[in-house]
């Protein structure tokens, strides 16, 4: 289980608005709503608030190992990688250390943050002025 249910299951449970939340934790209630709505995960330091406020140890709203296990593996298959690329092997699709991060940052992006970040690759790429190969095409 995610931690948006475990929090909508607590507020359920209670008869807690996400008003009433927000009031209690000093979280927004636009921040709920987006985590209701599955478009944000709540941070950790949001989770000790809210399970300050609820009374339940802040561990409890993490989400349950099955995610955490498909993180666990992603990660490592990413550290696999790194270290395929760092012996030389398949050099033509090695990535650098910082491709990697940005690679590893779109995974917590649902389908529409990575669509918007692809578009905007897109827009910088057609830019002369942040383009990689810029440098090249100007000696």
């Amino acid at each position: 289980m995610d931690a948006i249910t475990k929090i909508t299951n607590l507020l359920d449970a209670a008869g807690t608005t996400a008003y009433q939340l927000g009031k209690g934790t000093g979280i927004s209630t636009g921040l709920i709503s987006q985590w209701k709505a599955h478009r944000q995960n709540p941070s950790v330091k949001n989770l000790k608030k809210i399970a300050k406020y609820f009374n339940v140890p802040w561990e409890t709203l993490m989400p349950d190992d099955e995610e955490a296990d498909e993180n666990y593996y992603f990660n490592e298959a990413l550290e696999k990688f790194k270290r395929v690329c760092n012996n030389n092997k398949y050099e033509e699709i090695c990535f650098s250390n910082v491709e990697l991060e940005y690679l590893n940052s779109l995974k917590r992006l649902n389908n529409s943050g990575v669509k918007k970040v692809l578009a905007y690759m897109d827009d910088l790429a057609g830019n002369p002025e942040y383009r990689a190969d810029k440098n090249k095409a100007e000696k």
